[in-house]
């Protein structure tokens, strides 16, 4: 059930007081709750909804990456002459590499779909199921996986039309020569704006899409796109709740980066591993799922009937 006219009288929603609710949930679910099955369960789902998305990749390996010391000093003289040489093999080489590449992302992209209606529900319901909600779910995480799809895709050729001008501006700066750096400095400076500001709207976009758009098509009973529309509409109407989220969520994610680096340095990586790593820090994770899930709350979104018992 939703309410996009809020009566006037109705409190202003507010990310503060969403994030104070969704804290007060999450002891009561998680702590309150508590046992070593339940948050292994809860771990599990938490790495569904987890698996292969961009910001808990970038996690992972940062703390990796501030333990590592070594230096990647590998000669690329030999490499380019081999590819100089074979271009031809060189191009077949990089085009199965490629669709090879997206086939595997995309199934990677349809089970993170999926965990991510599976863990919402559990987070929203306060029951950890696997399988109903892996079945109950499948018509909107299909709808929510094209879009996911789409965005992804748009990424990669994105990203592979600003590396090339880049990639030819690095080589002709290398390279010396006074001809052409006049083109290549301007030219490498333009792709890393436009990186930049690319950057910026992919992940605006990504955080609609899971923390806002799926909650609502679970909410509402919609598809992806009319969740979108629906959303909106809210940021139309409330444009600054939506900023001050989006801005204490990278500061959230600053945070897990944190207690990343600490789950790595306490255990020397085994906590890491995939399912380990999500039940550690089940309430960080908790926490960030419930807070957009409260938000809607205040929108005037309501959770749909319980299913029967079984």
């Amino acid at each position: 059930m939703t309410s996009d006219d809020l009566p006037m009288e109705a409190p202003r929603p507010s990310a503060i007081g969403a994030a104070d609710r969704a804290l007060e949930e999450t002891g009561r679910h998680v702590f309150q709750r508590a046992g070593a099955e339940r948050w292994i369960a809860l771990g599990f789902l938490a790495f569904l909804d987890q698996c292969g998305r961009p910001g808990a990749v970038a996690r992972v390996h940062s703390a990796v990456a501030l333990g590592d010391s070594g230096s990647g000093g590998d000669d690329l003289e030999p490499v380019l002459a081999w590819l100089g040489h074979h271009p031809l093999l060189a191009a077949t080489m990089a085009g199965c590499a490629v669709a090879l590449g997206i086939a595997m992302a995309a199934v990677v992209l349809w089970i993170n779909s999926r965990g991510t209606f599976v863990y919402l529900e559990a987070v929203a319901t306060g029951r950890a199921e696997v399988a109903r909600p892996w079945r109950a779910h499948a018509a909107r995480a299909g709808s929510y996986f094209a879009w996911r799809l789409g965005l992804a895709l748009a990424t990669f050729f994105v990203a592979l039309a600003l590396l090339v001008p880049a990639a030819w501006s690095v080589v002709t700066l290398t390279r010396g020569g006074s001809g052409g750096a006049a083109v290549a400095l301007p030219l490498l400076v333009g792709c890393g704006f436009l990186a930049v500001a690319f950057l910026m709207a992919i992940a605006l976009v990504g955080v609609a899409l899971r923390d806002f758009a799926a909650p609502i098509q679970w909410y509402a009973d919609v598809s992806c796109a009319e969740a979108l529309r629906r959303l909106r509409r809210h940021v139309a109407r409330y444009p600054l709740l939506f900023a001050t989220y989006f801005l204490l969520k990278l500061a959230f994610e600053v945070a897990v980066v944190v207690a990343t680096v600490l789950v790595c340095c306490f255990t020397c990586c085994g906590g890491l591993l995939p399912v380990v790593y999500q039940t550690l820090l089940q309430p960080l994770f908790y926490f960030e799922r419930r807070w957009s899930l409260e938000i809607l709350h205040g929108l005037g979104y309501a959770p749909p009937a319980e299913p029967a018992a079984p």
